[in-house]
């Protein structure tokens, strides 16, 4: 089995993929509460949701042979940054989350992905899964 590709979400059609890759891994198990669609996509759309205004994220994608096989968000809330560590995360603090992978492989390279885009944000510790909005 060839390793997935990791890319970064970049147009509609990714932020499909995004947003559908977990139904299609998560969908048949029955303690699933699925979310609704349109409120994922406004989760991740820095226009519809107000927490972008004091932090950033990327979107990353894993494929293999054509097909989705993974995603994870890498993020940093400038928030948390500006909190001393003892009432929050602190300086030098990234985040992923949003995380799902058919197996073990694609979700090794998306976190190691993650990591490394928020390495080049200048973040010095990775915490995850963490949601974007916490």
């Amino acid at each position: 089995m060839p390793a997935p590709a990791i890319r970064p979400v970049v147009t509609k059609a990714d932020t499909n993929a995004f947003v559908e890759l977990a139904y299609r891994l998560n969908g048949s198990d029955p303690h699933w509460v699925a979310p609704l669609r349109d409120e994922v996509k406004a989760t991740i759309d820095p226009r519809k949701n107000g927490w972008f205004s004091h932090a950033e994220a990327q979107l990353f994608l894993a494929e293999r042979d054509g097909k989705i096989v993974g995603r994870i968000s890498a993020h940093i809330d400038r928030l948390a940054l500006e909190m001393p560590p003892e009432q929050g995360f602190g300086p030098g603090t990234g985040f992923w989350g949003l995380s799902e992978a058919e197996d073990a492989e694609p979700a090794a390279a998306l976190i190691a992905q993650a990591e490394a885009w928020l390495k080049g944000k200048g973040m010095t510790r990775a915490l995850g899964p963490v949601s974007l909005s916490i």
